[in-house]
């Protein structure tokens, strides 16, 4: 979920965290604020293991490394242990930033009422890959982390409690976002389906809306059709669904 912090003071300036964002290096030495330029000058402070602080040069420092907008500087003194932080502090950022994008812009839209195109001015993205990330951010409140963007971005204009459900089931089934896509496409497709790959396995259950909890078992069990590798269950599960034509155009979609 959402991270709430609005209103916490800022360990770096001792300013609310809105106003040390909005201020430049420059601004905040300006108001008295001293920010430290130097790895050697961060390690003296009392700032919290994590915080970023913004350098005049364009780049920020974190946890002491120095990172831009190309690389991330190294001390040749970093121990394993820190430098196996920064690098799962990195990895799991950058999993996420269509969520944090998401959620920071629909924030500020909410309260200055920023436009896209504002934001895409700022940040250098495309208006079209905005709407995706504050769309799926608005929409989704049930949120896994084992699961892609890509996957919450297919159930977002289901209810919240479909929403969650076909979340799990994507996590029990090790389905990625095209099949997802494709099983809730058939779900929501009010015909009844034949007999999958193993028809001693796989009932005929009908489609509906009304029944979304039937269809979800049906594909489990068509999932267990394929015993084998994780290739073999998708084959099967992929005959049950029948990929068609507007996958690919959907597949389109949600590359964004």
């Amino acid at each position: 979920m959402s991270d709430k912090r609005s209103g916490r003071t800022s360990a770096i300036t001792g300013v609310g965290d809105e106003t040390a964002s909005a201020l430049s290096p420059e601004q905040l030495a300006l108001m008295g604020y001293q920010i430290p330029t130097t790895r050697h000058m961060v390690a003296e402070t009392t700032l919290p293991d994590g915080a970023i602080v913004p350098q005049g040069d364009g780049s920020w420092l974190l946890s002491g490394f120095r990172l831009t907008t190309t690389g991330v500087d190294i001390p040749a003194d970093t121990t394993e242990a820190q430098w196996t932080a920064l690098g799962v502090m990195i990895c799991k950022l950058g999993a996420s930033v269509q969520w944090l994008i998401g959620d920071w812009l629909a924030f500020g839209d909410r309260r200055w009422g920023k436009t896209y195109e504002q934001v895409a001015e700022l940040t250098g993205y495309e208006v079209q890959s905005l709407r995706d990330m504050v769309y799926v951010a608005s929409k989704v409140s049930v949120r896994t982390d084992k699961l892609s963007f890509a996957h919450h971005k297919v159930v977002a204009g289901l209810a919240p409690e479909d929403q969650q459900a076909w979340l799990e089931w994507a996590i029990e089934n090790g389905a990625s976002s095209k099949m997802l896509l494709a099983a809730i496409r058939e779900w929501r497709r009010p015909t009844p389906l034949s007999s999958g790959a193993d028809g001693s396995q796989v009932q005929k259950v009908l489609i509906s809306r009304e029944k979304p909890r039937e269809f979800r078992q049906f594909l489990k069990l068509a999932s267990k059709a394929g015993q084998g590798d994780v290739k073999a269950k998708q084959r099967a599960l992929g005959q049950i669904v029948q990929y068609r034509q507007w996958l690919d155009e959907m597949e389109q979609w949600l590359k964004g």
